[in-house]
């Protein structure tokens, strides 16, 4: 059976789990950029992400359960770009 993405490129996350030494990454809110499969390719890695924090810039590899759902991306009717897309 394949395994299936819970976050996608442009959805908004919360931090609600972060290990030393990054405890203080608890709470911050950050952009999904990609899972491990979309950067790399594969069929595993869907479990681990990139995300865009603020002031950080791209930090690699958050699993699932230190991540929440704060808002799905939502795409544009009009250009059809995602919101908080570079266009």
């Amino acid at each position: 059976m394949k395994q299936k993405q819970k976050f996608h490129e442009h959805d908004i996350v919360q931090i609600t789990r972060s290990d030393y030494p990054f405890e203080e990454w608890k709470g911050v809110i950050g952009v999904i950029v990609g899972s491990f499969n979309d950067r790399y390719g594969g069929s595993g890695g869907y479990d681990s992400y990139t995300v865009r924090l603020p002031k950080l810039g791209e930090v690699s590899w958050f699993h699932n359960s230190q991540l929440t759902l704060v808002r799905k991306r939502k795409k544009c009717k009009e250009c059809g770009s995602y919101y908080g897309e570079k266009r």
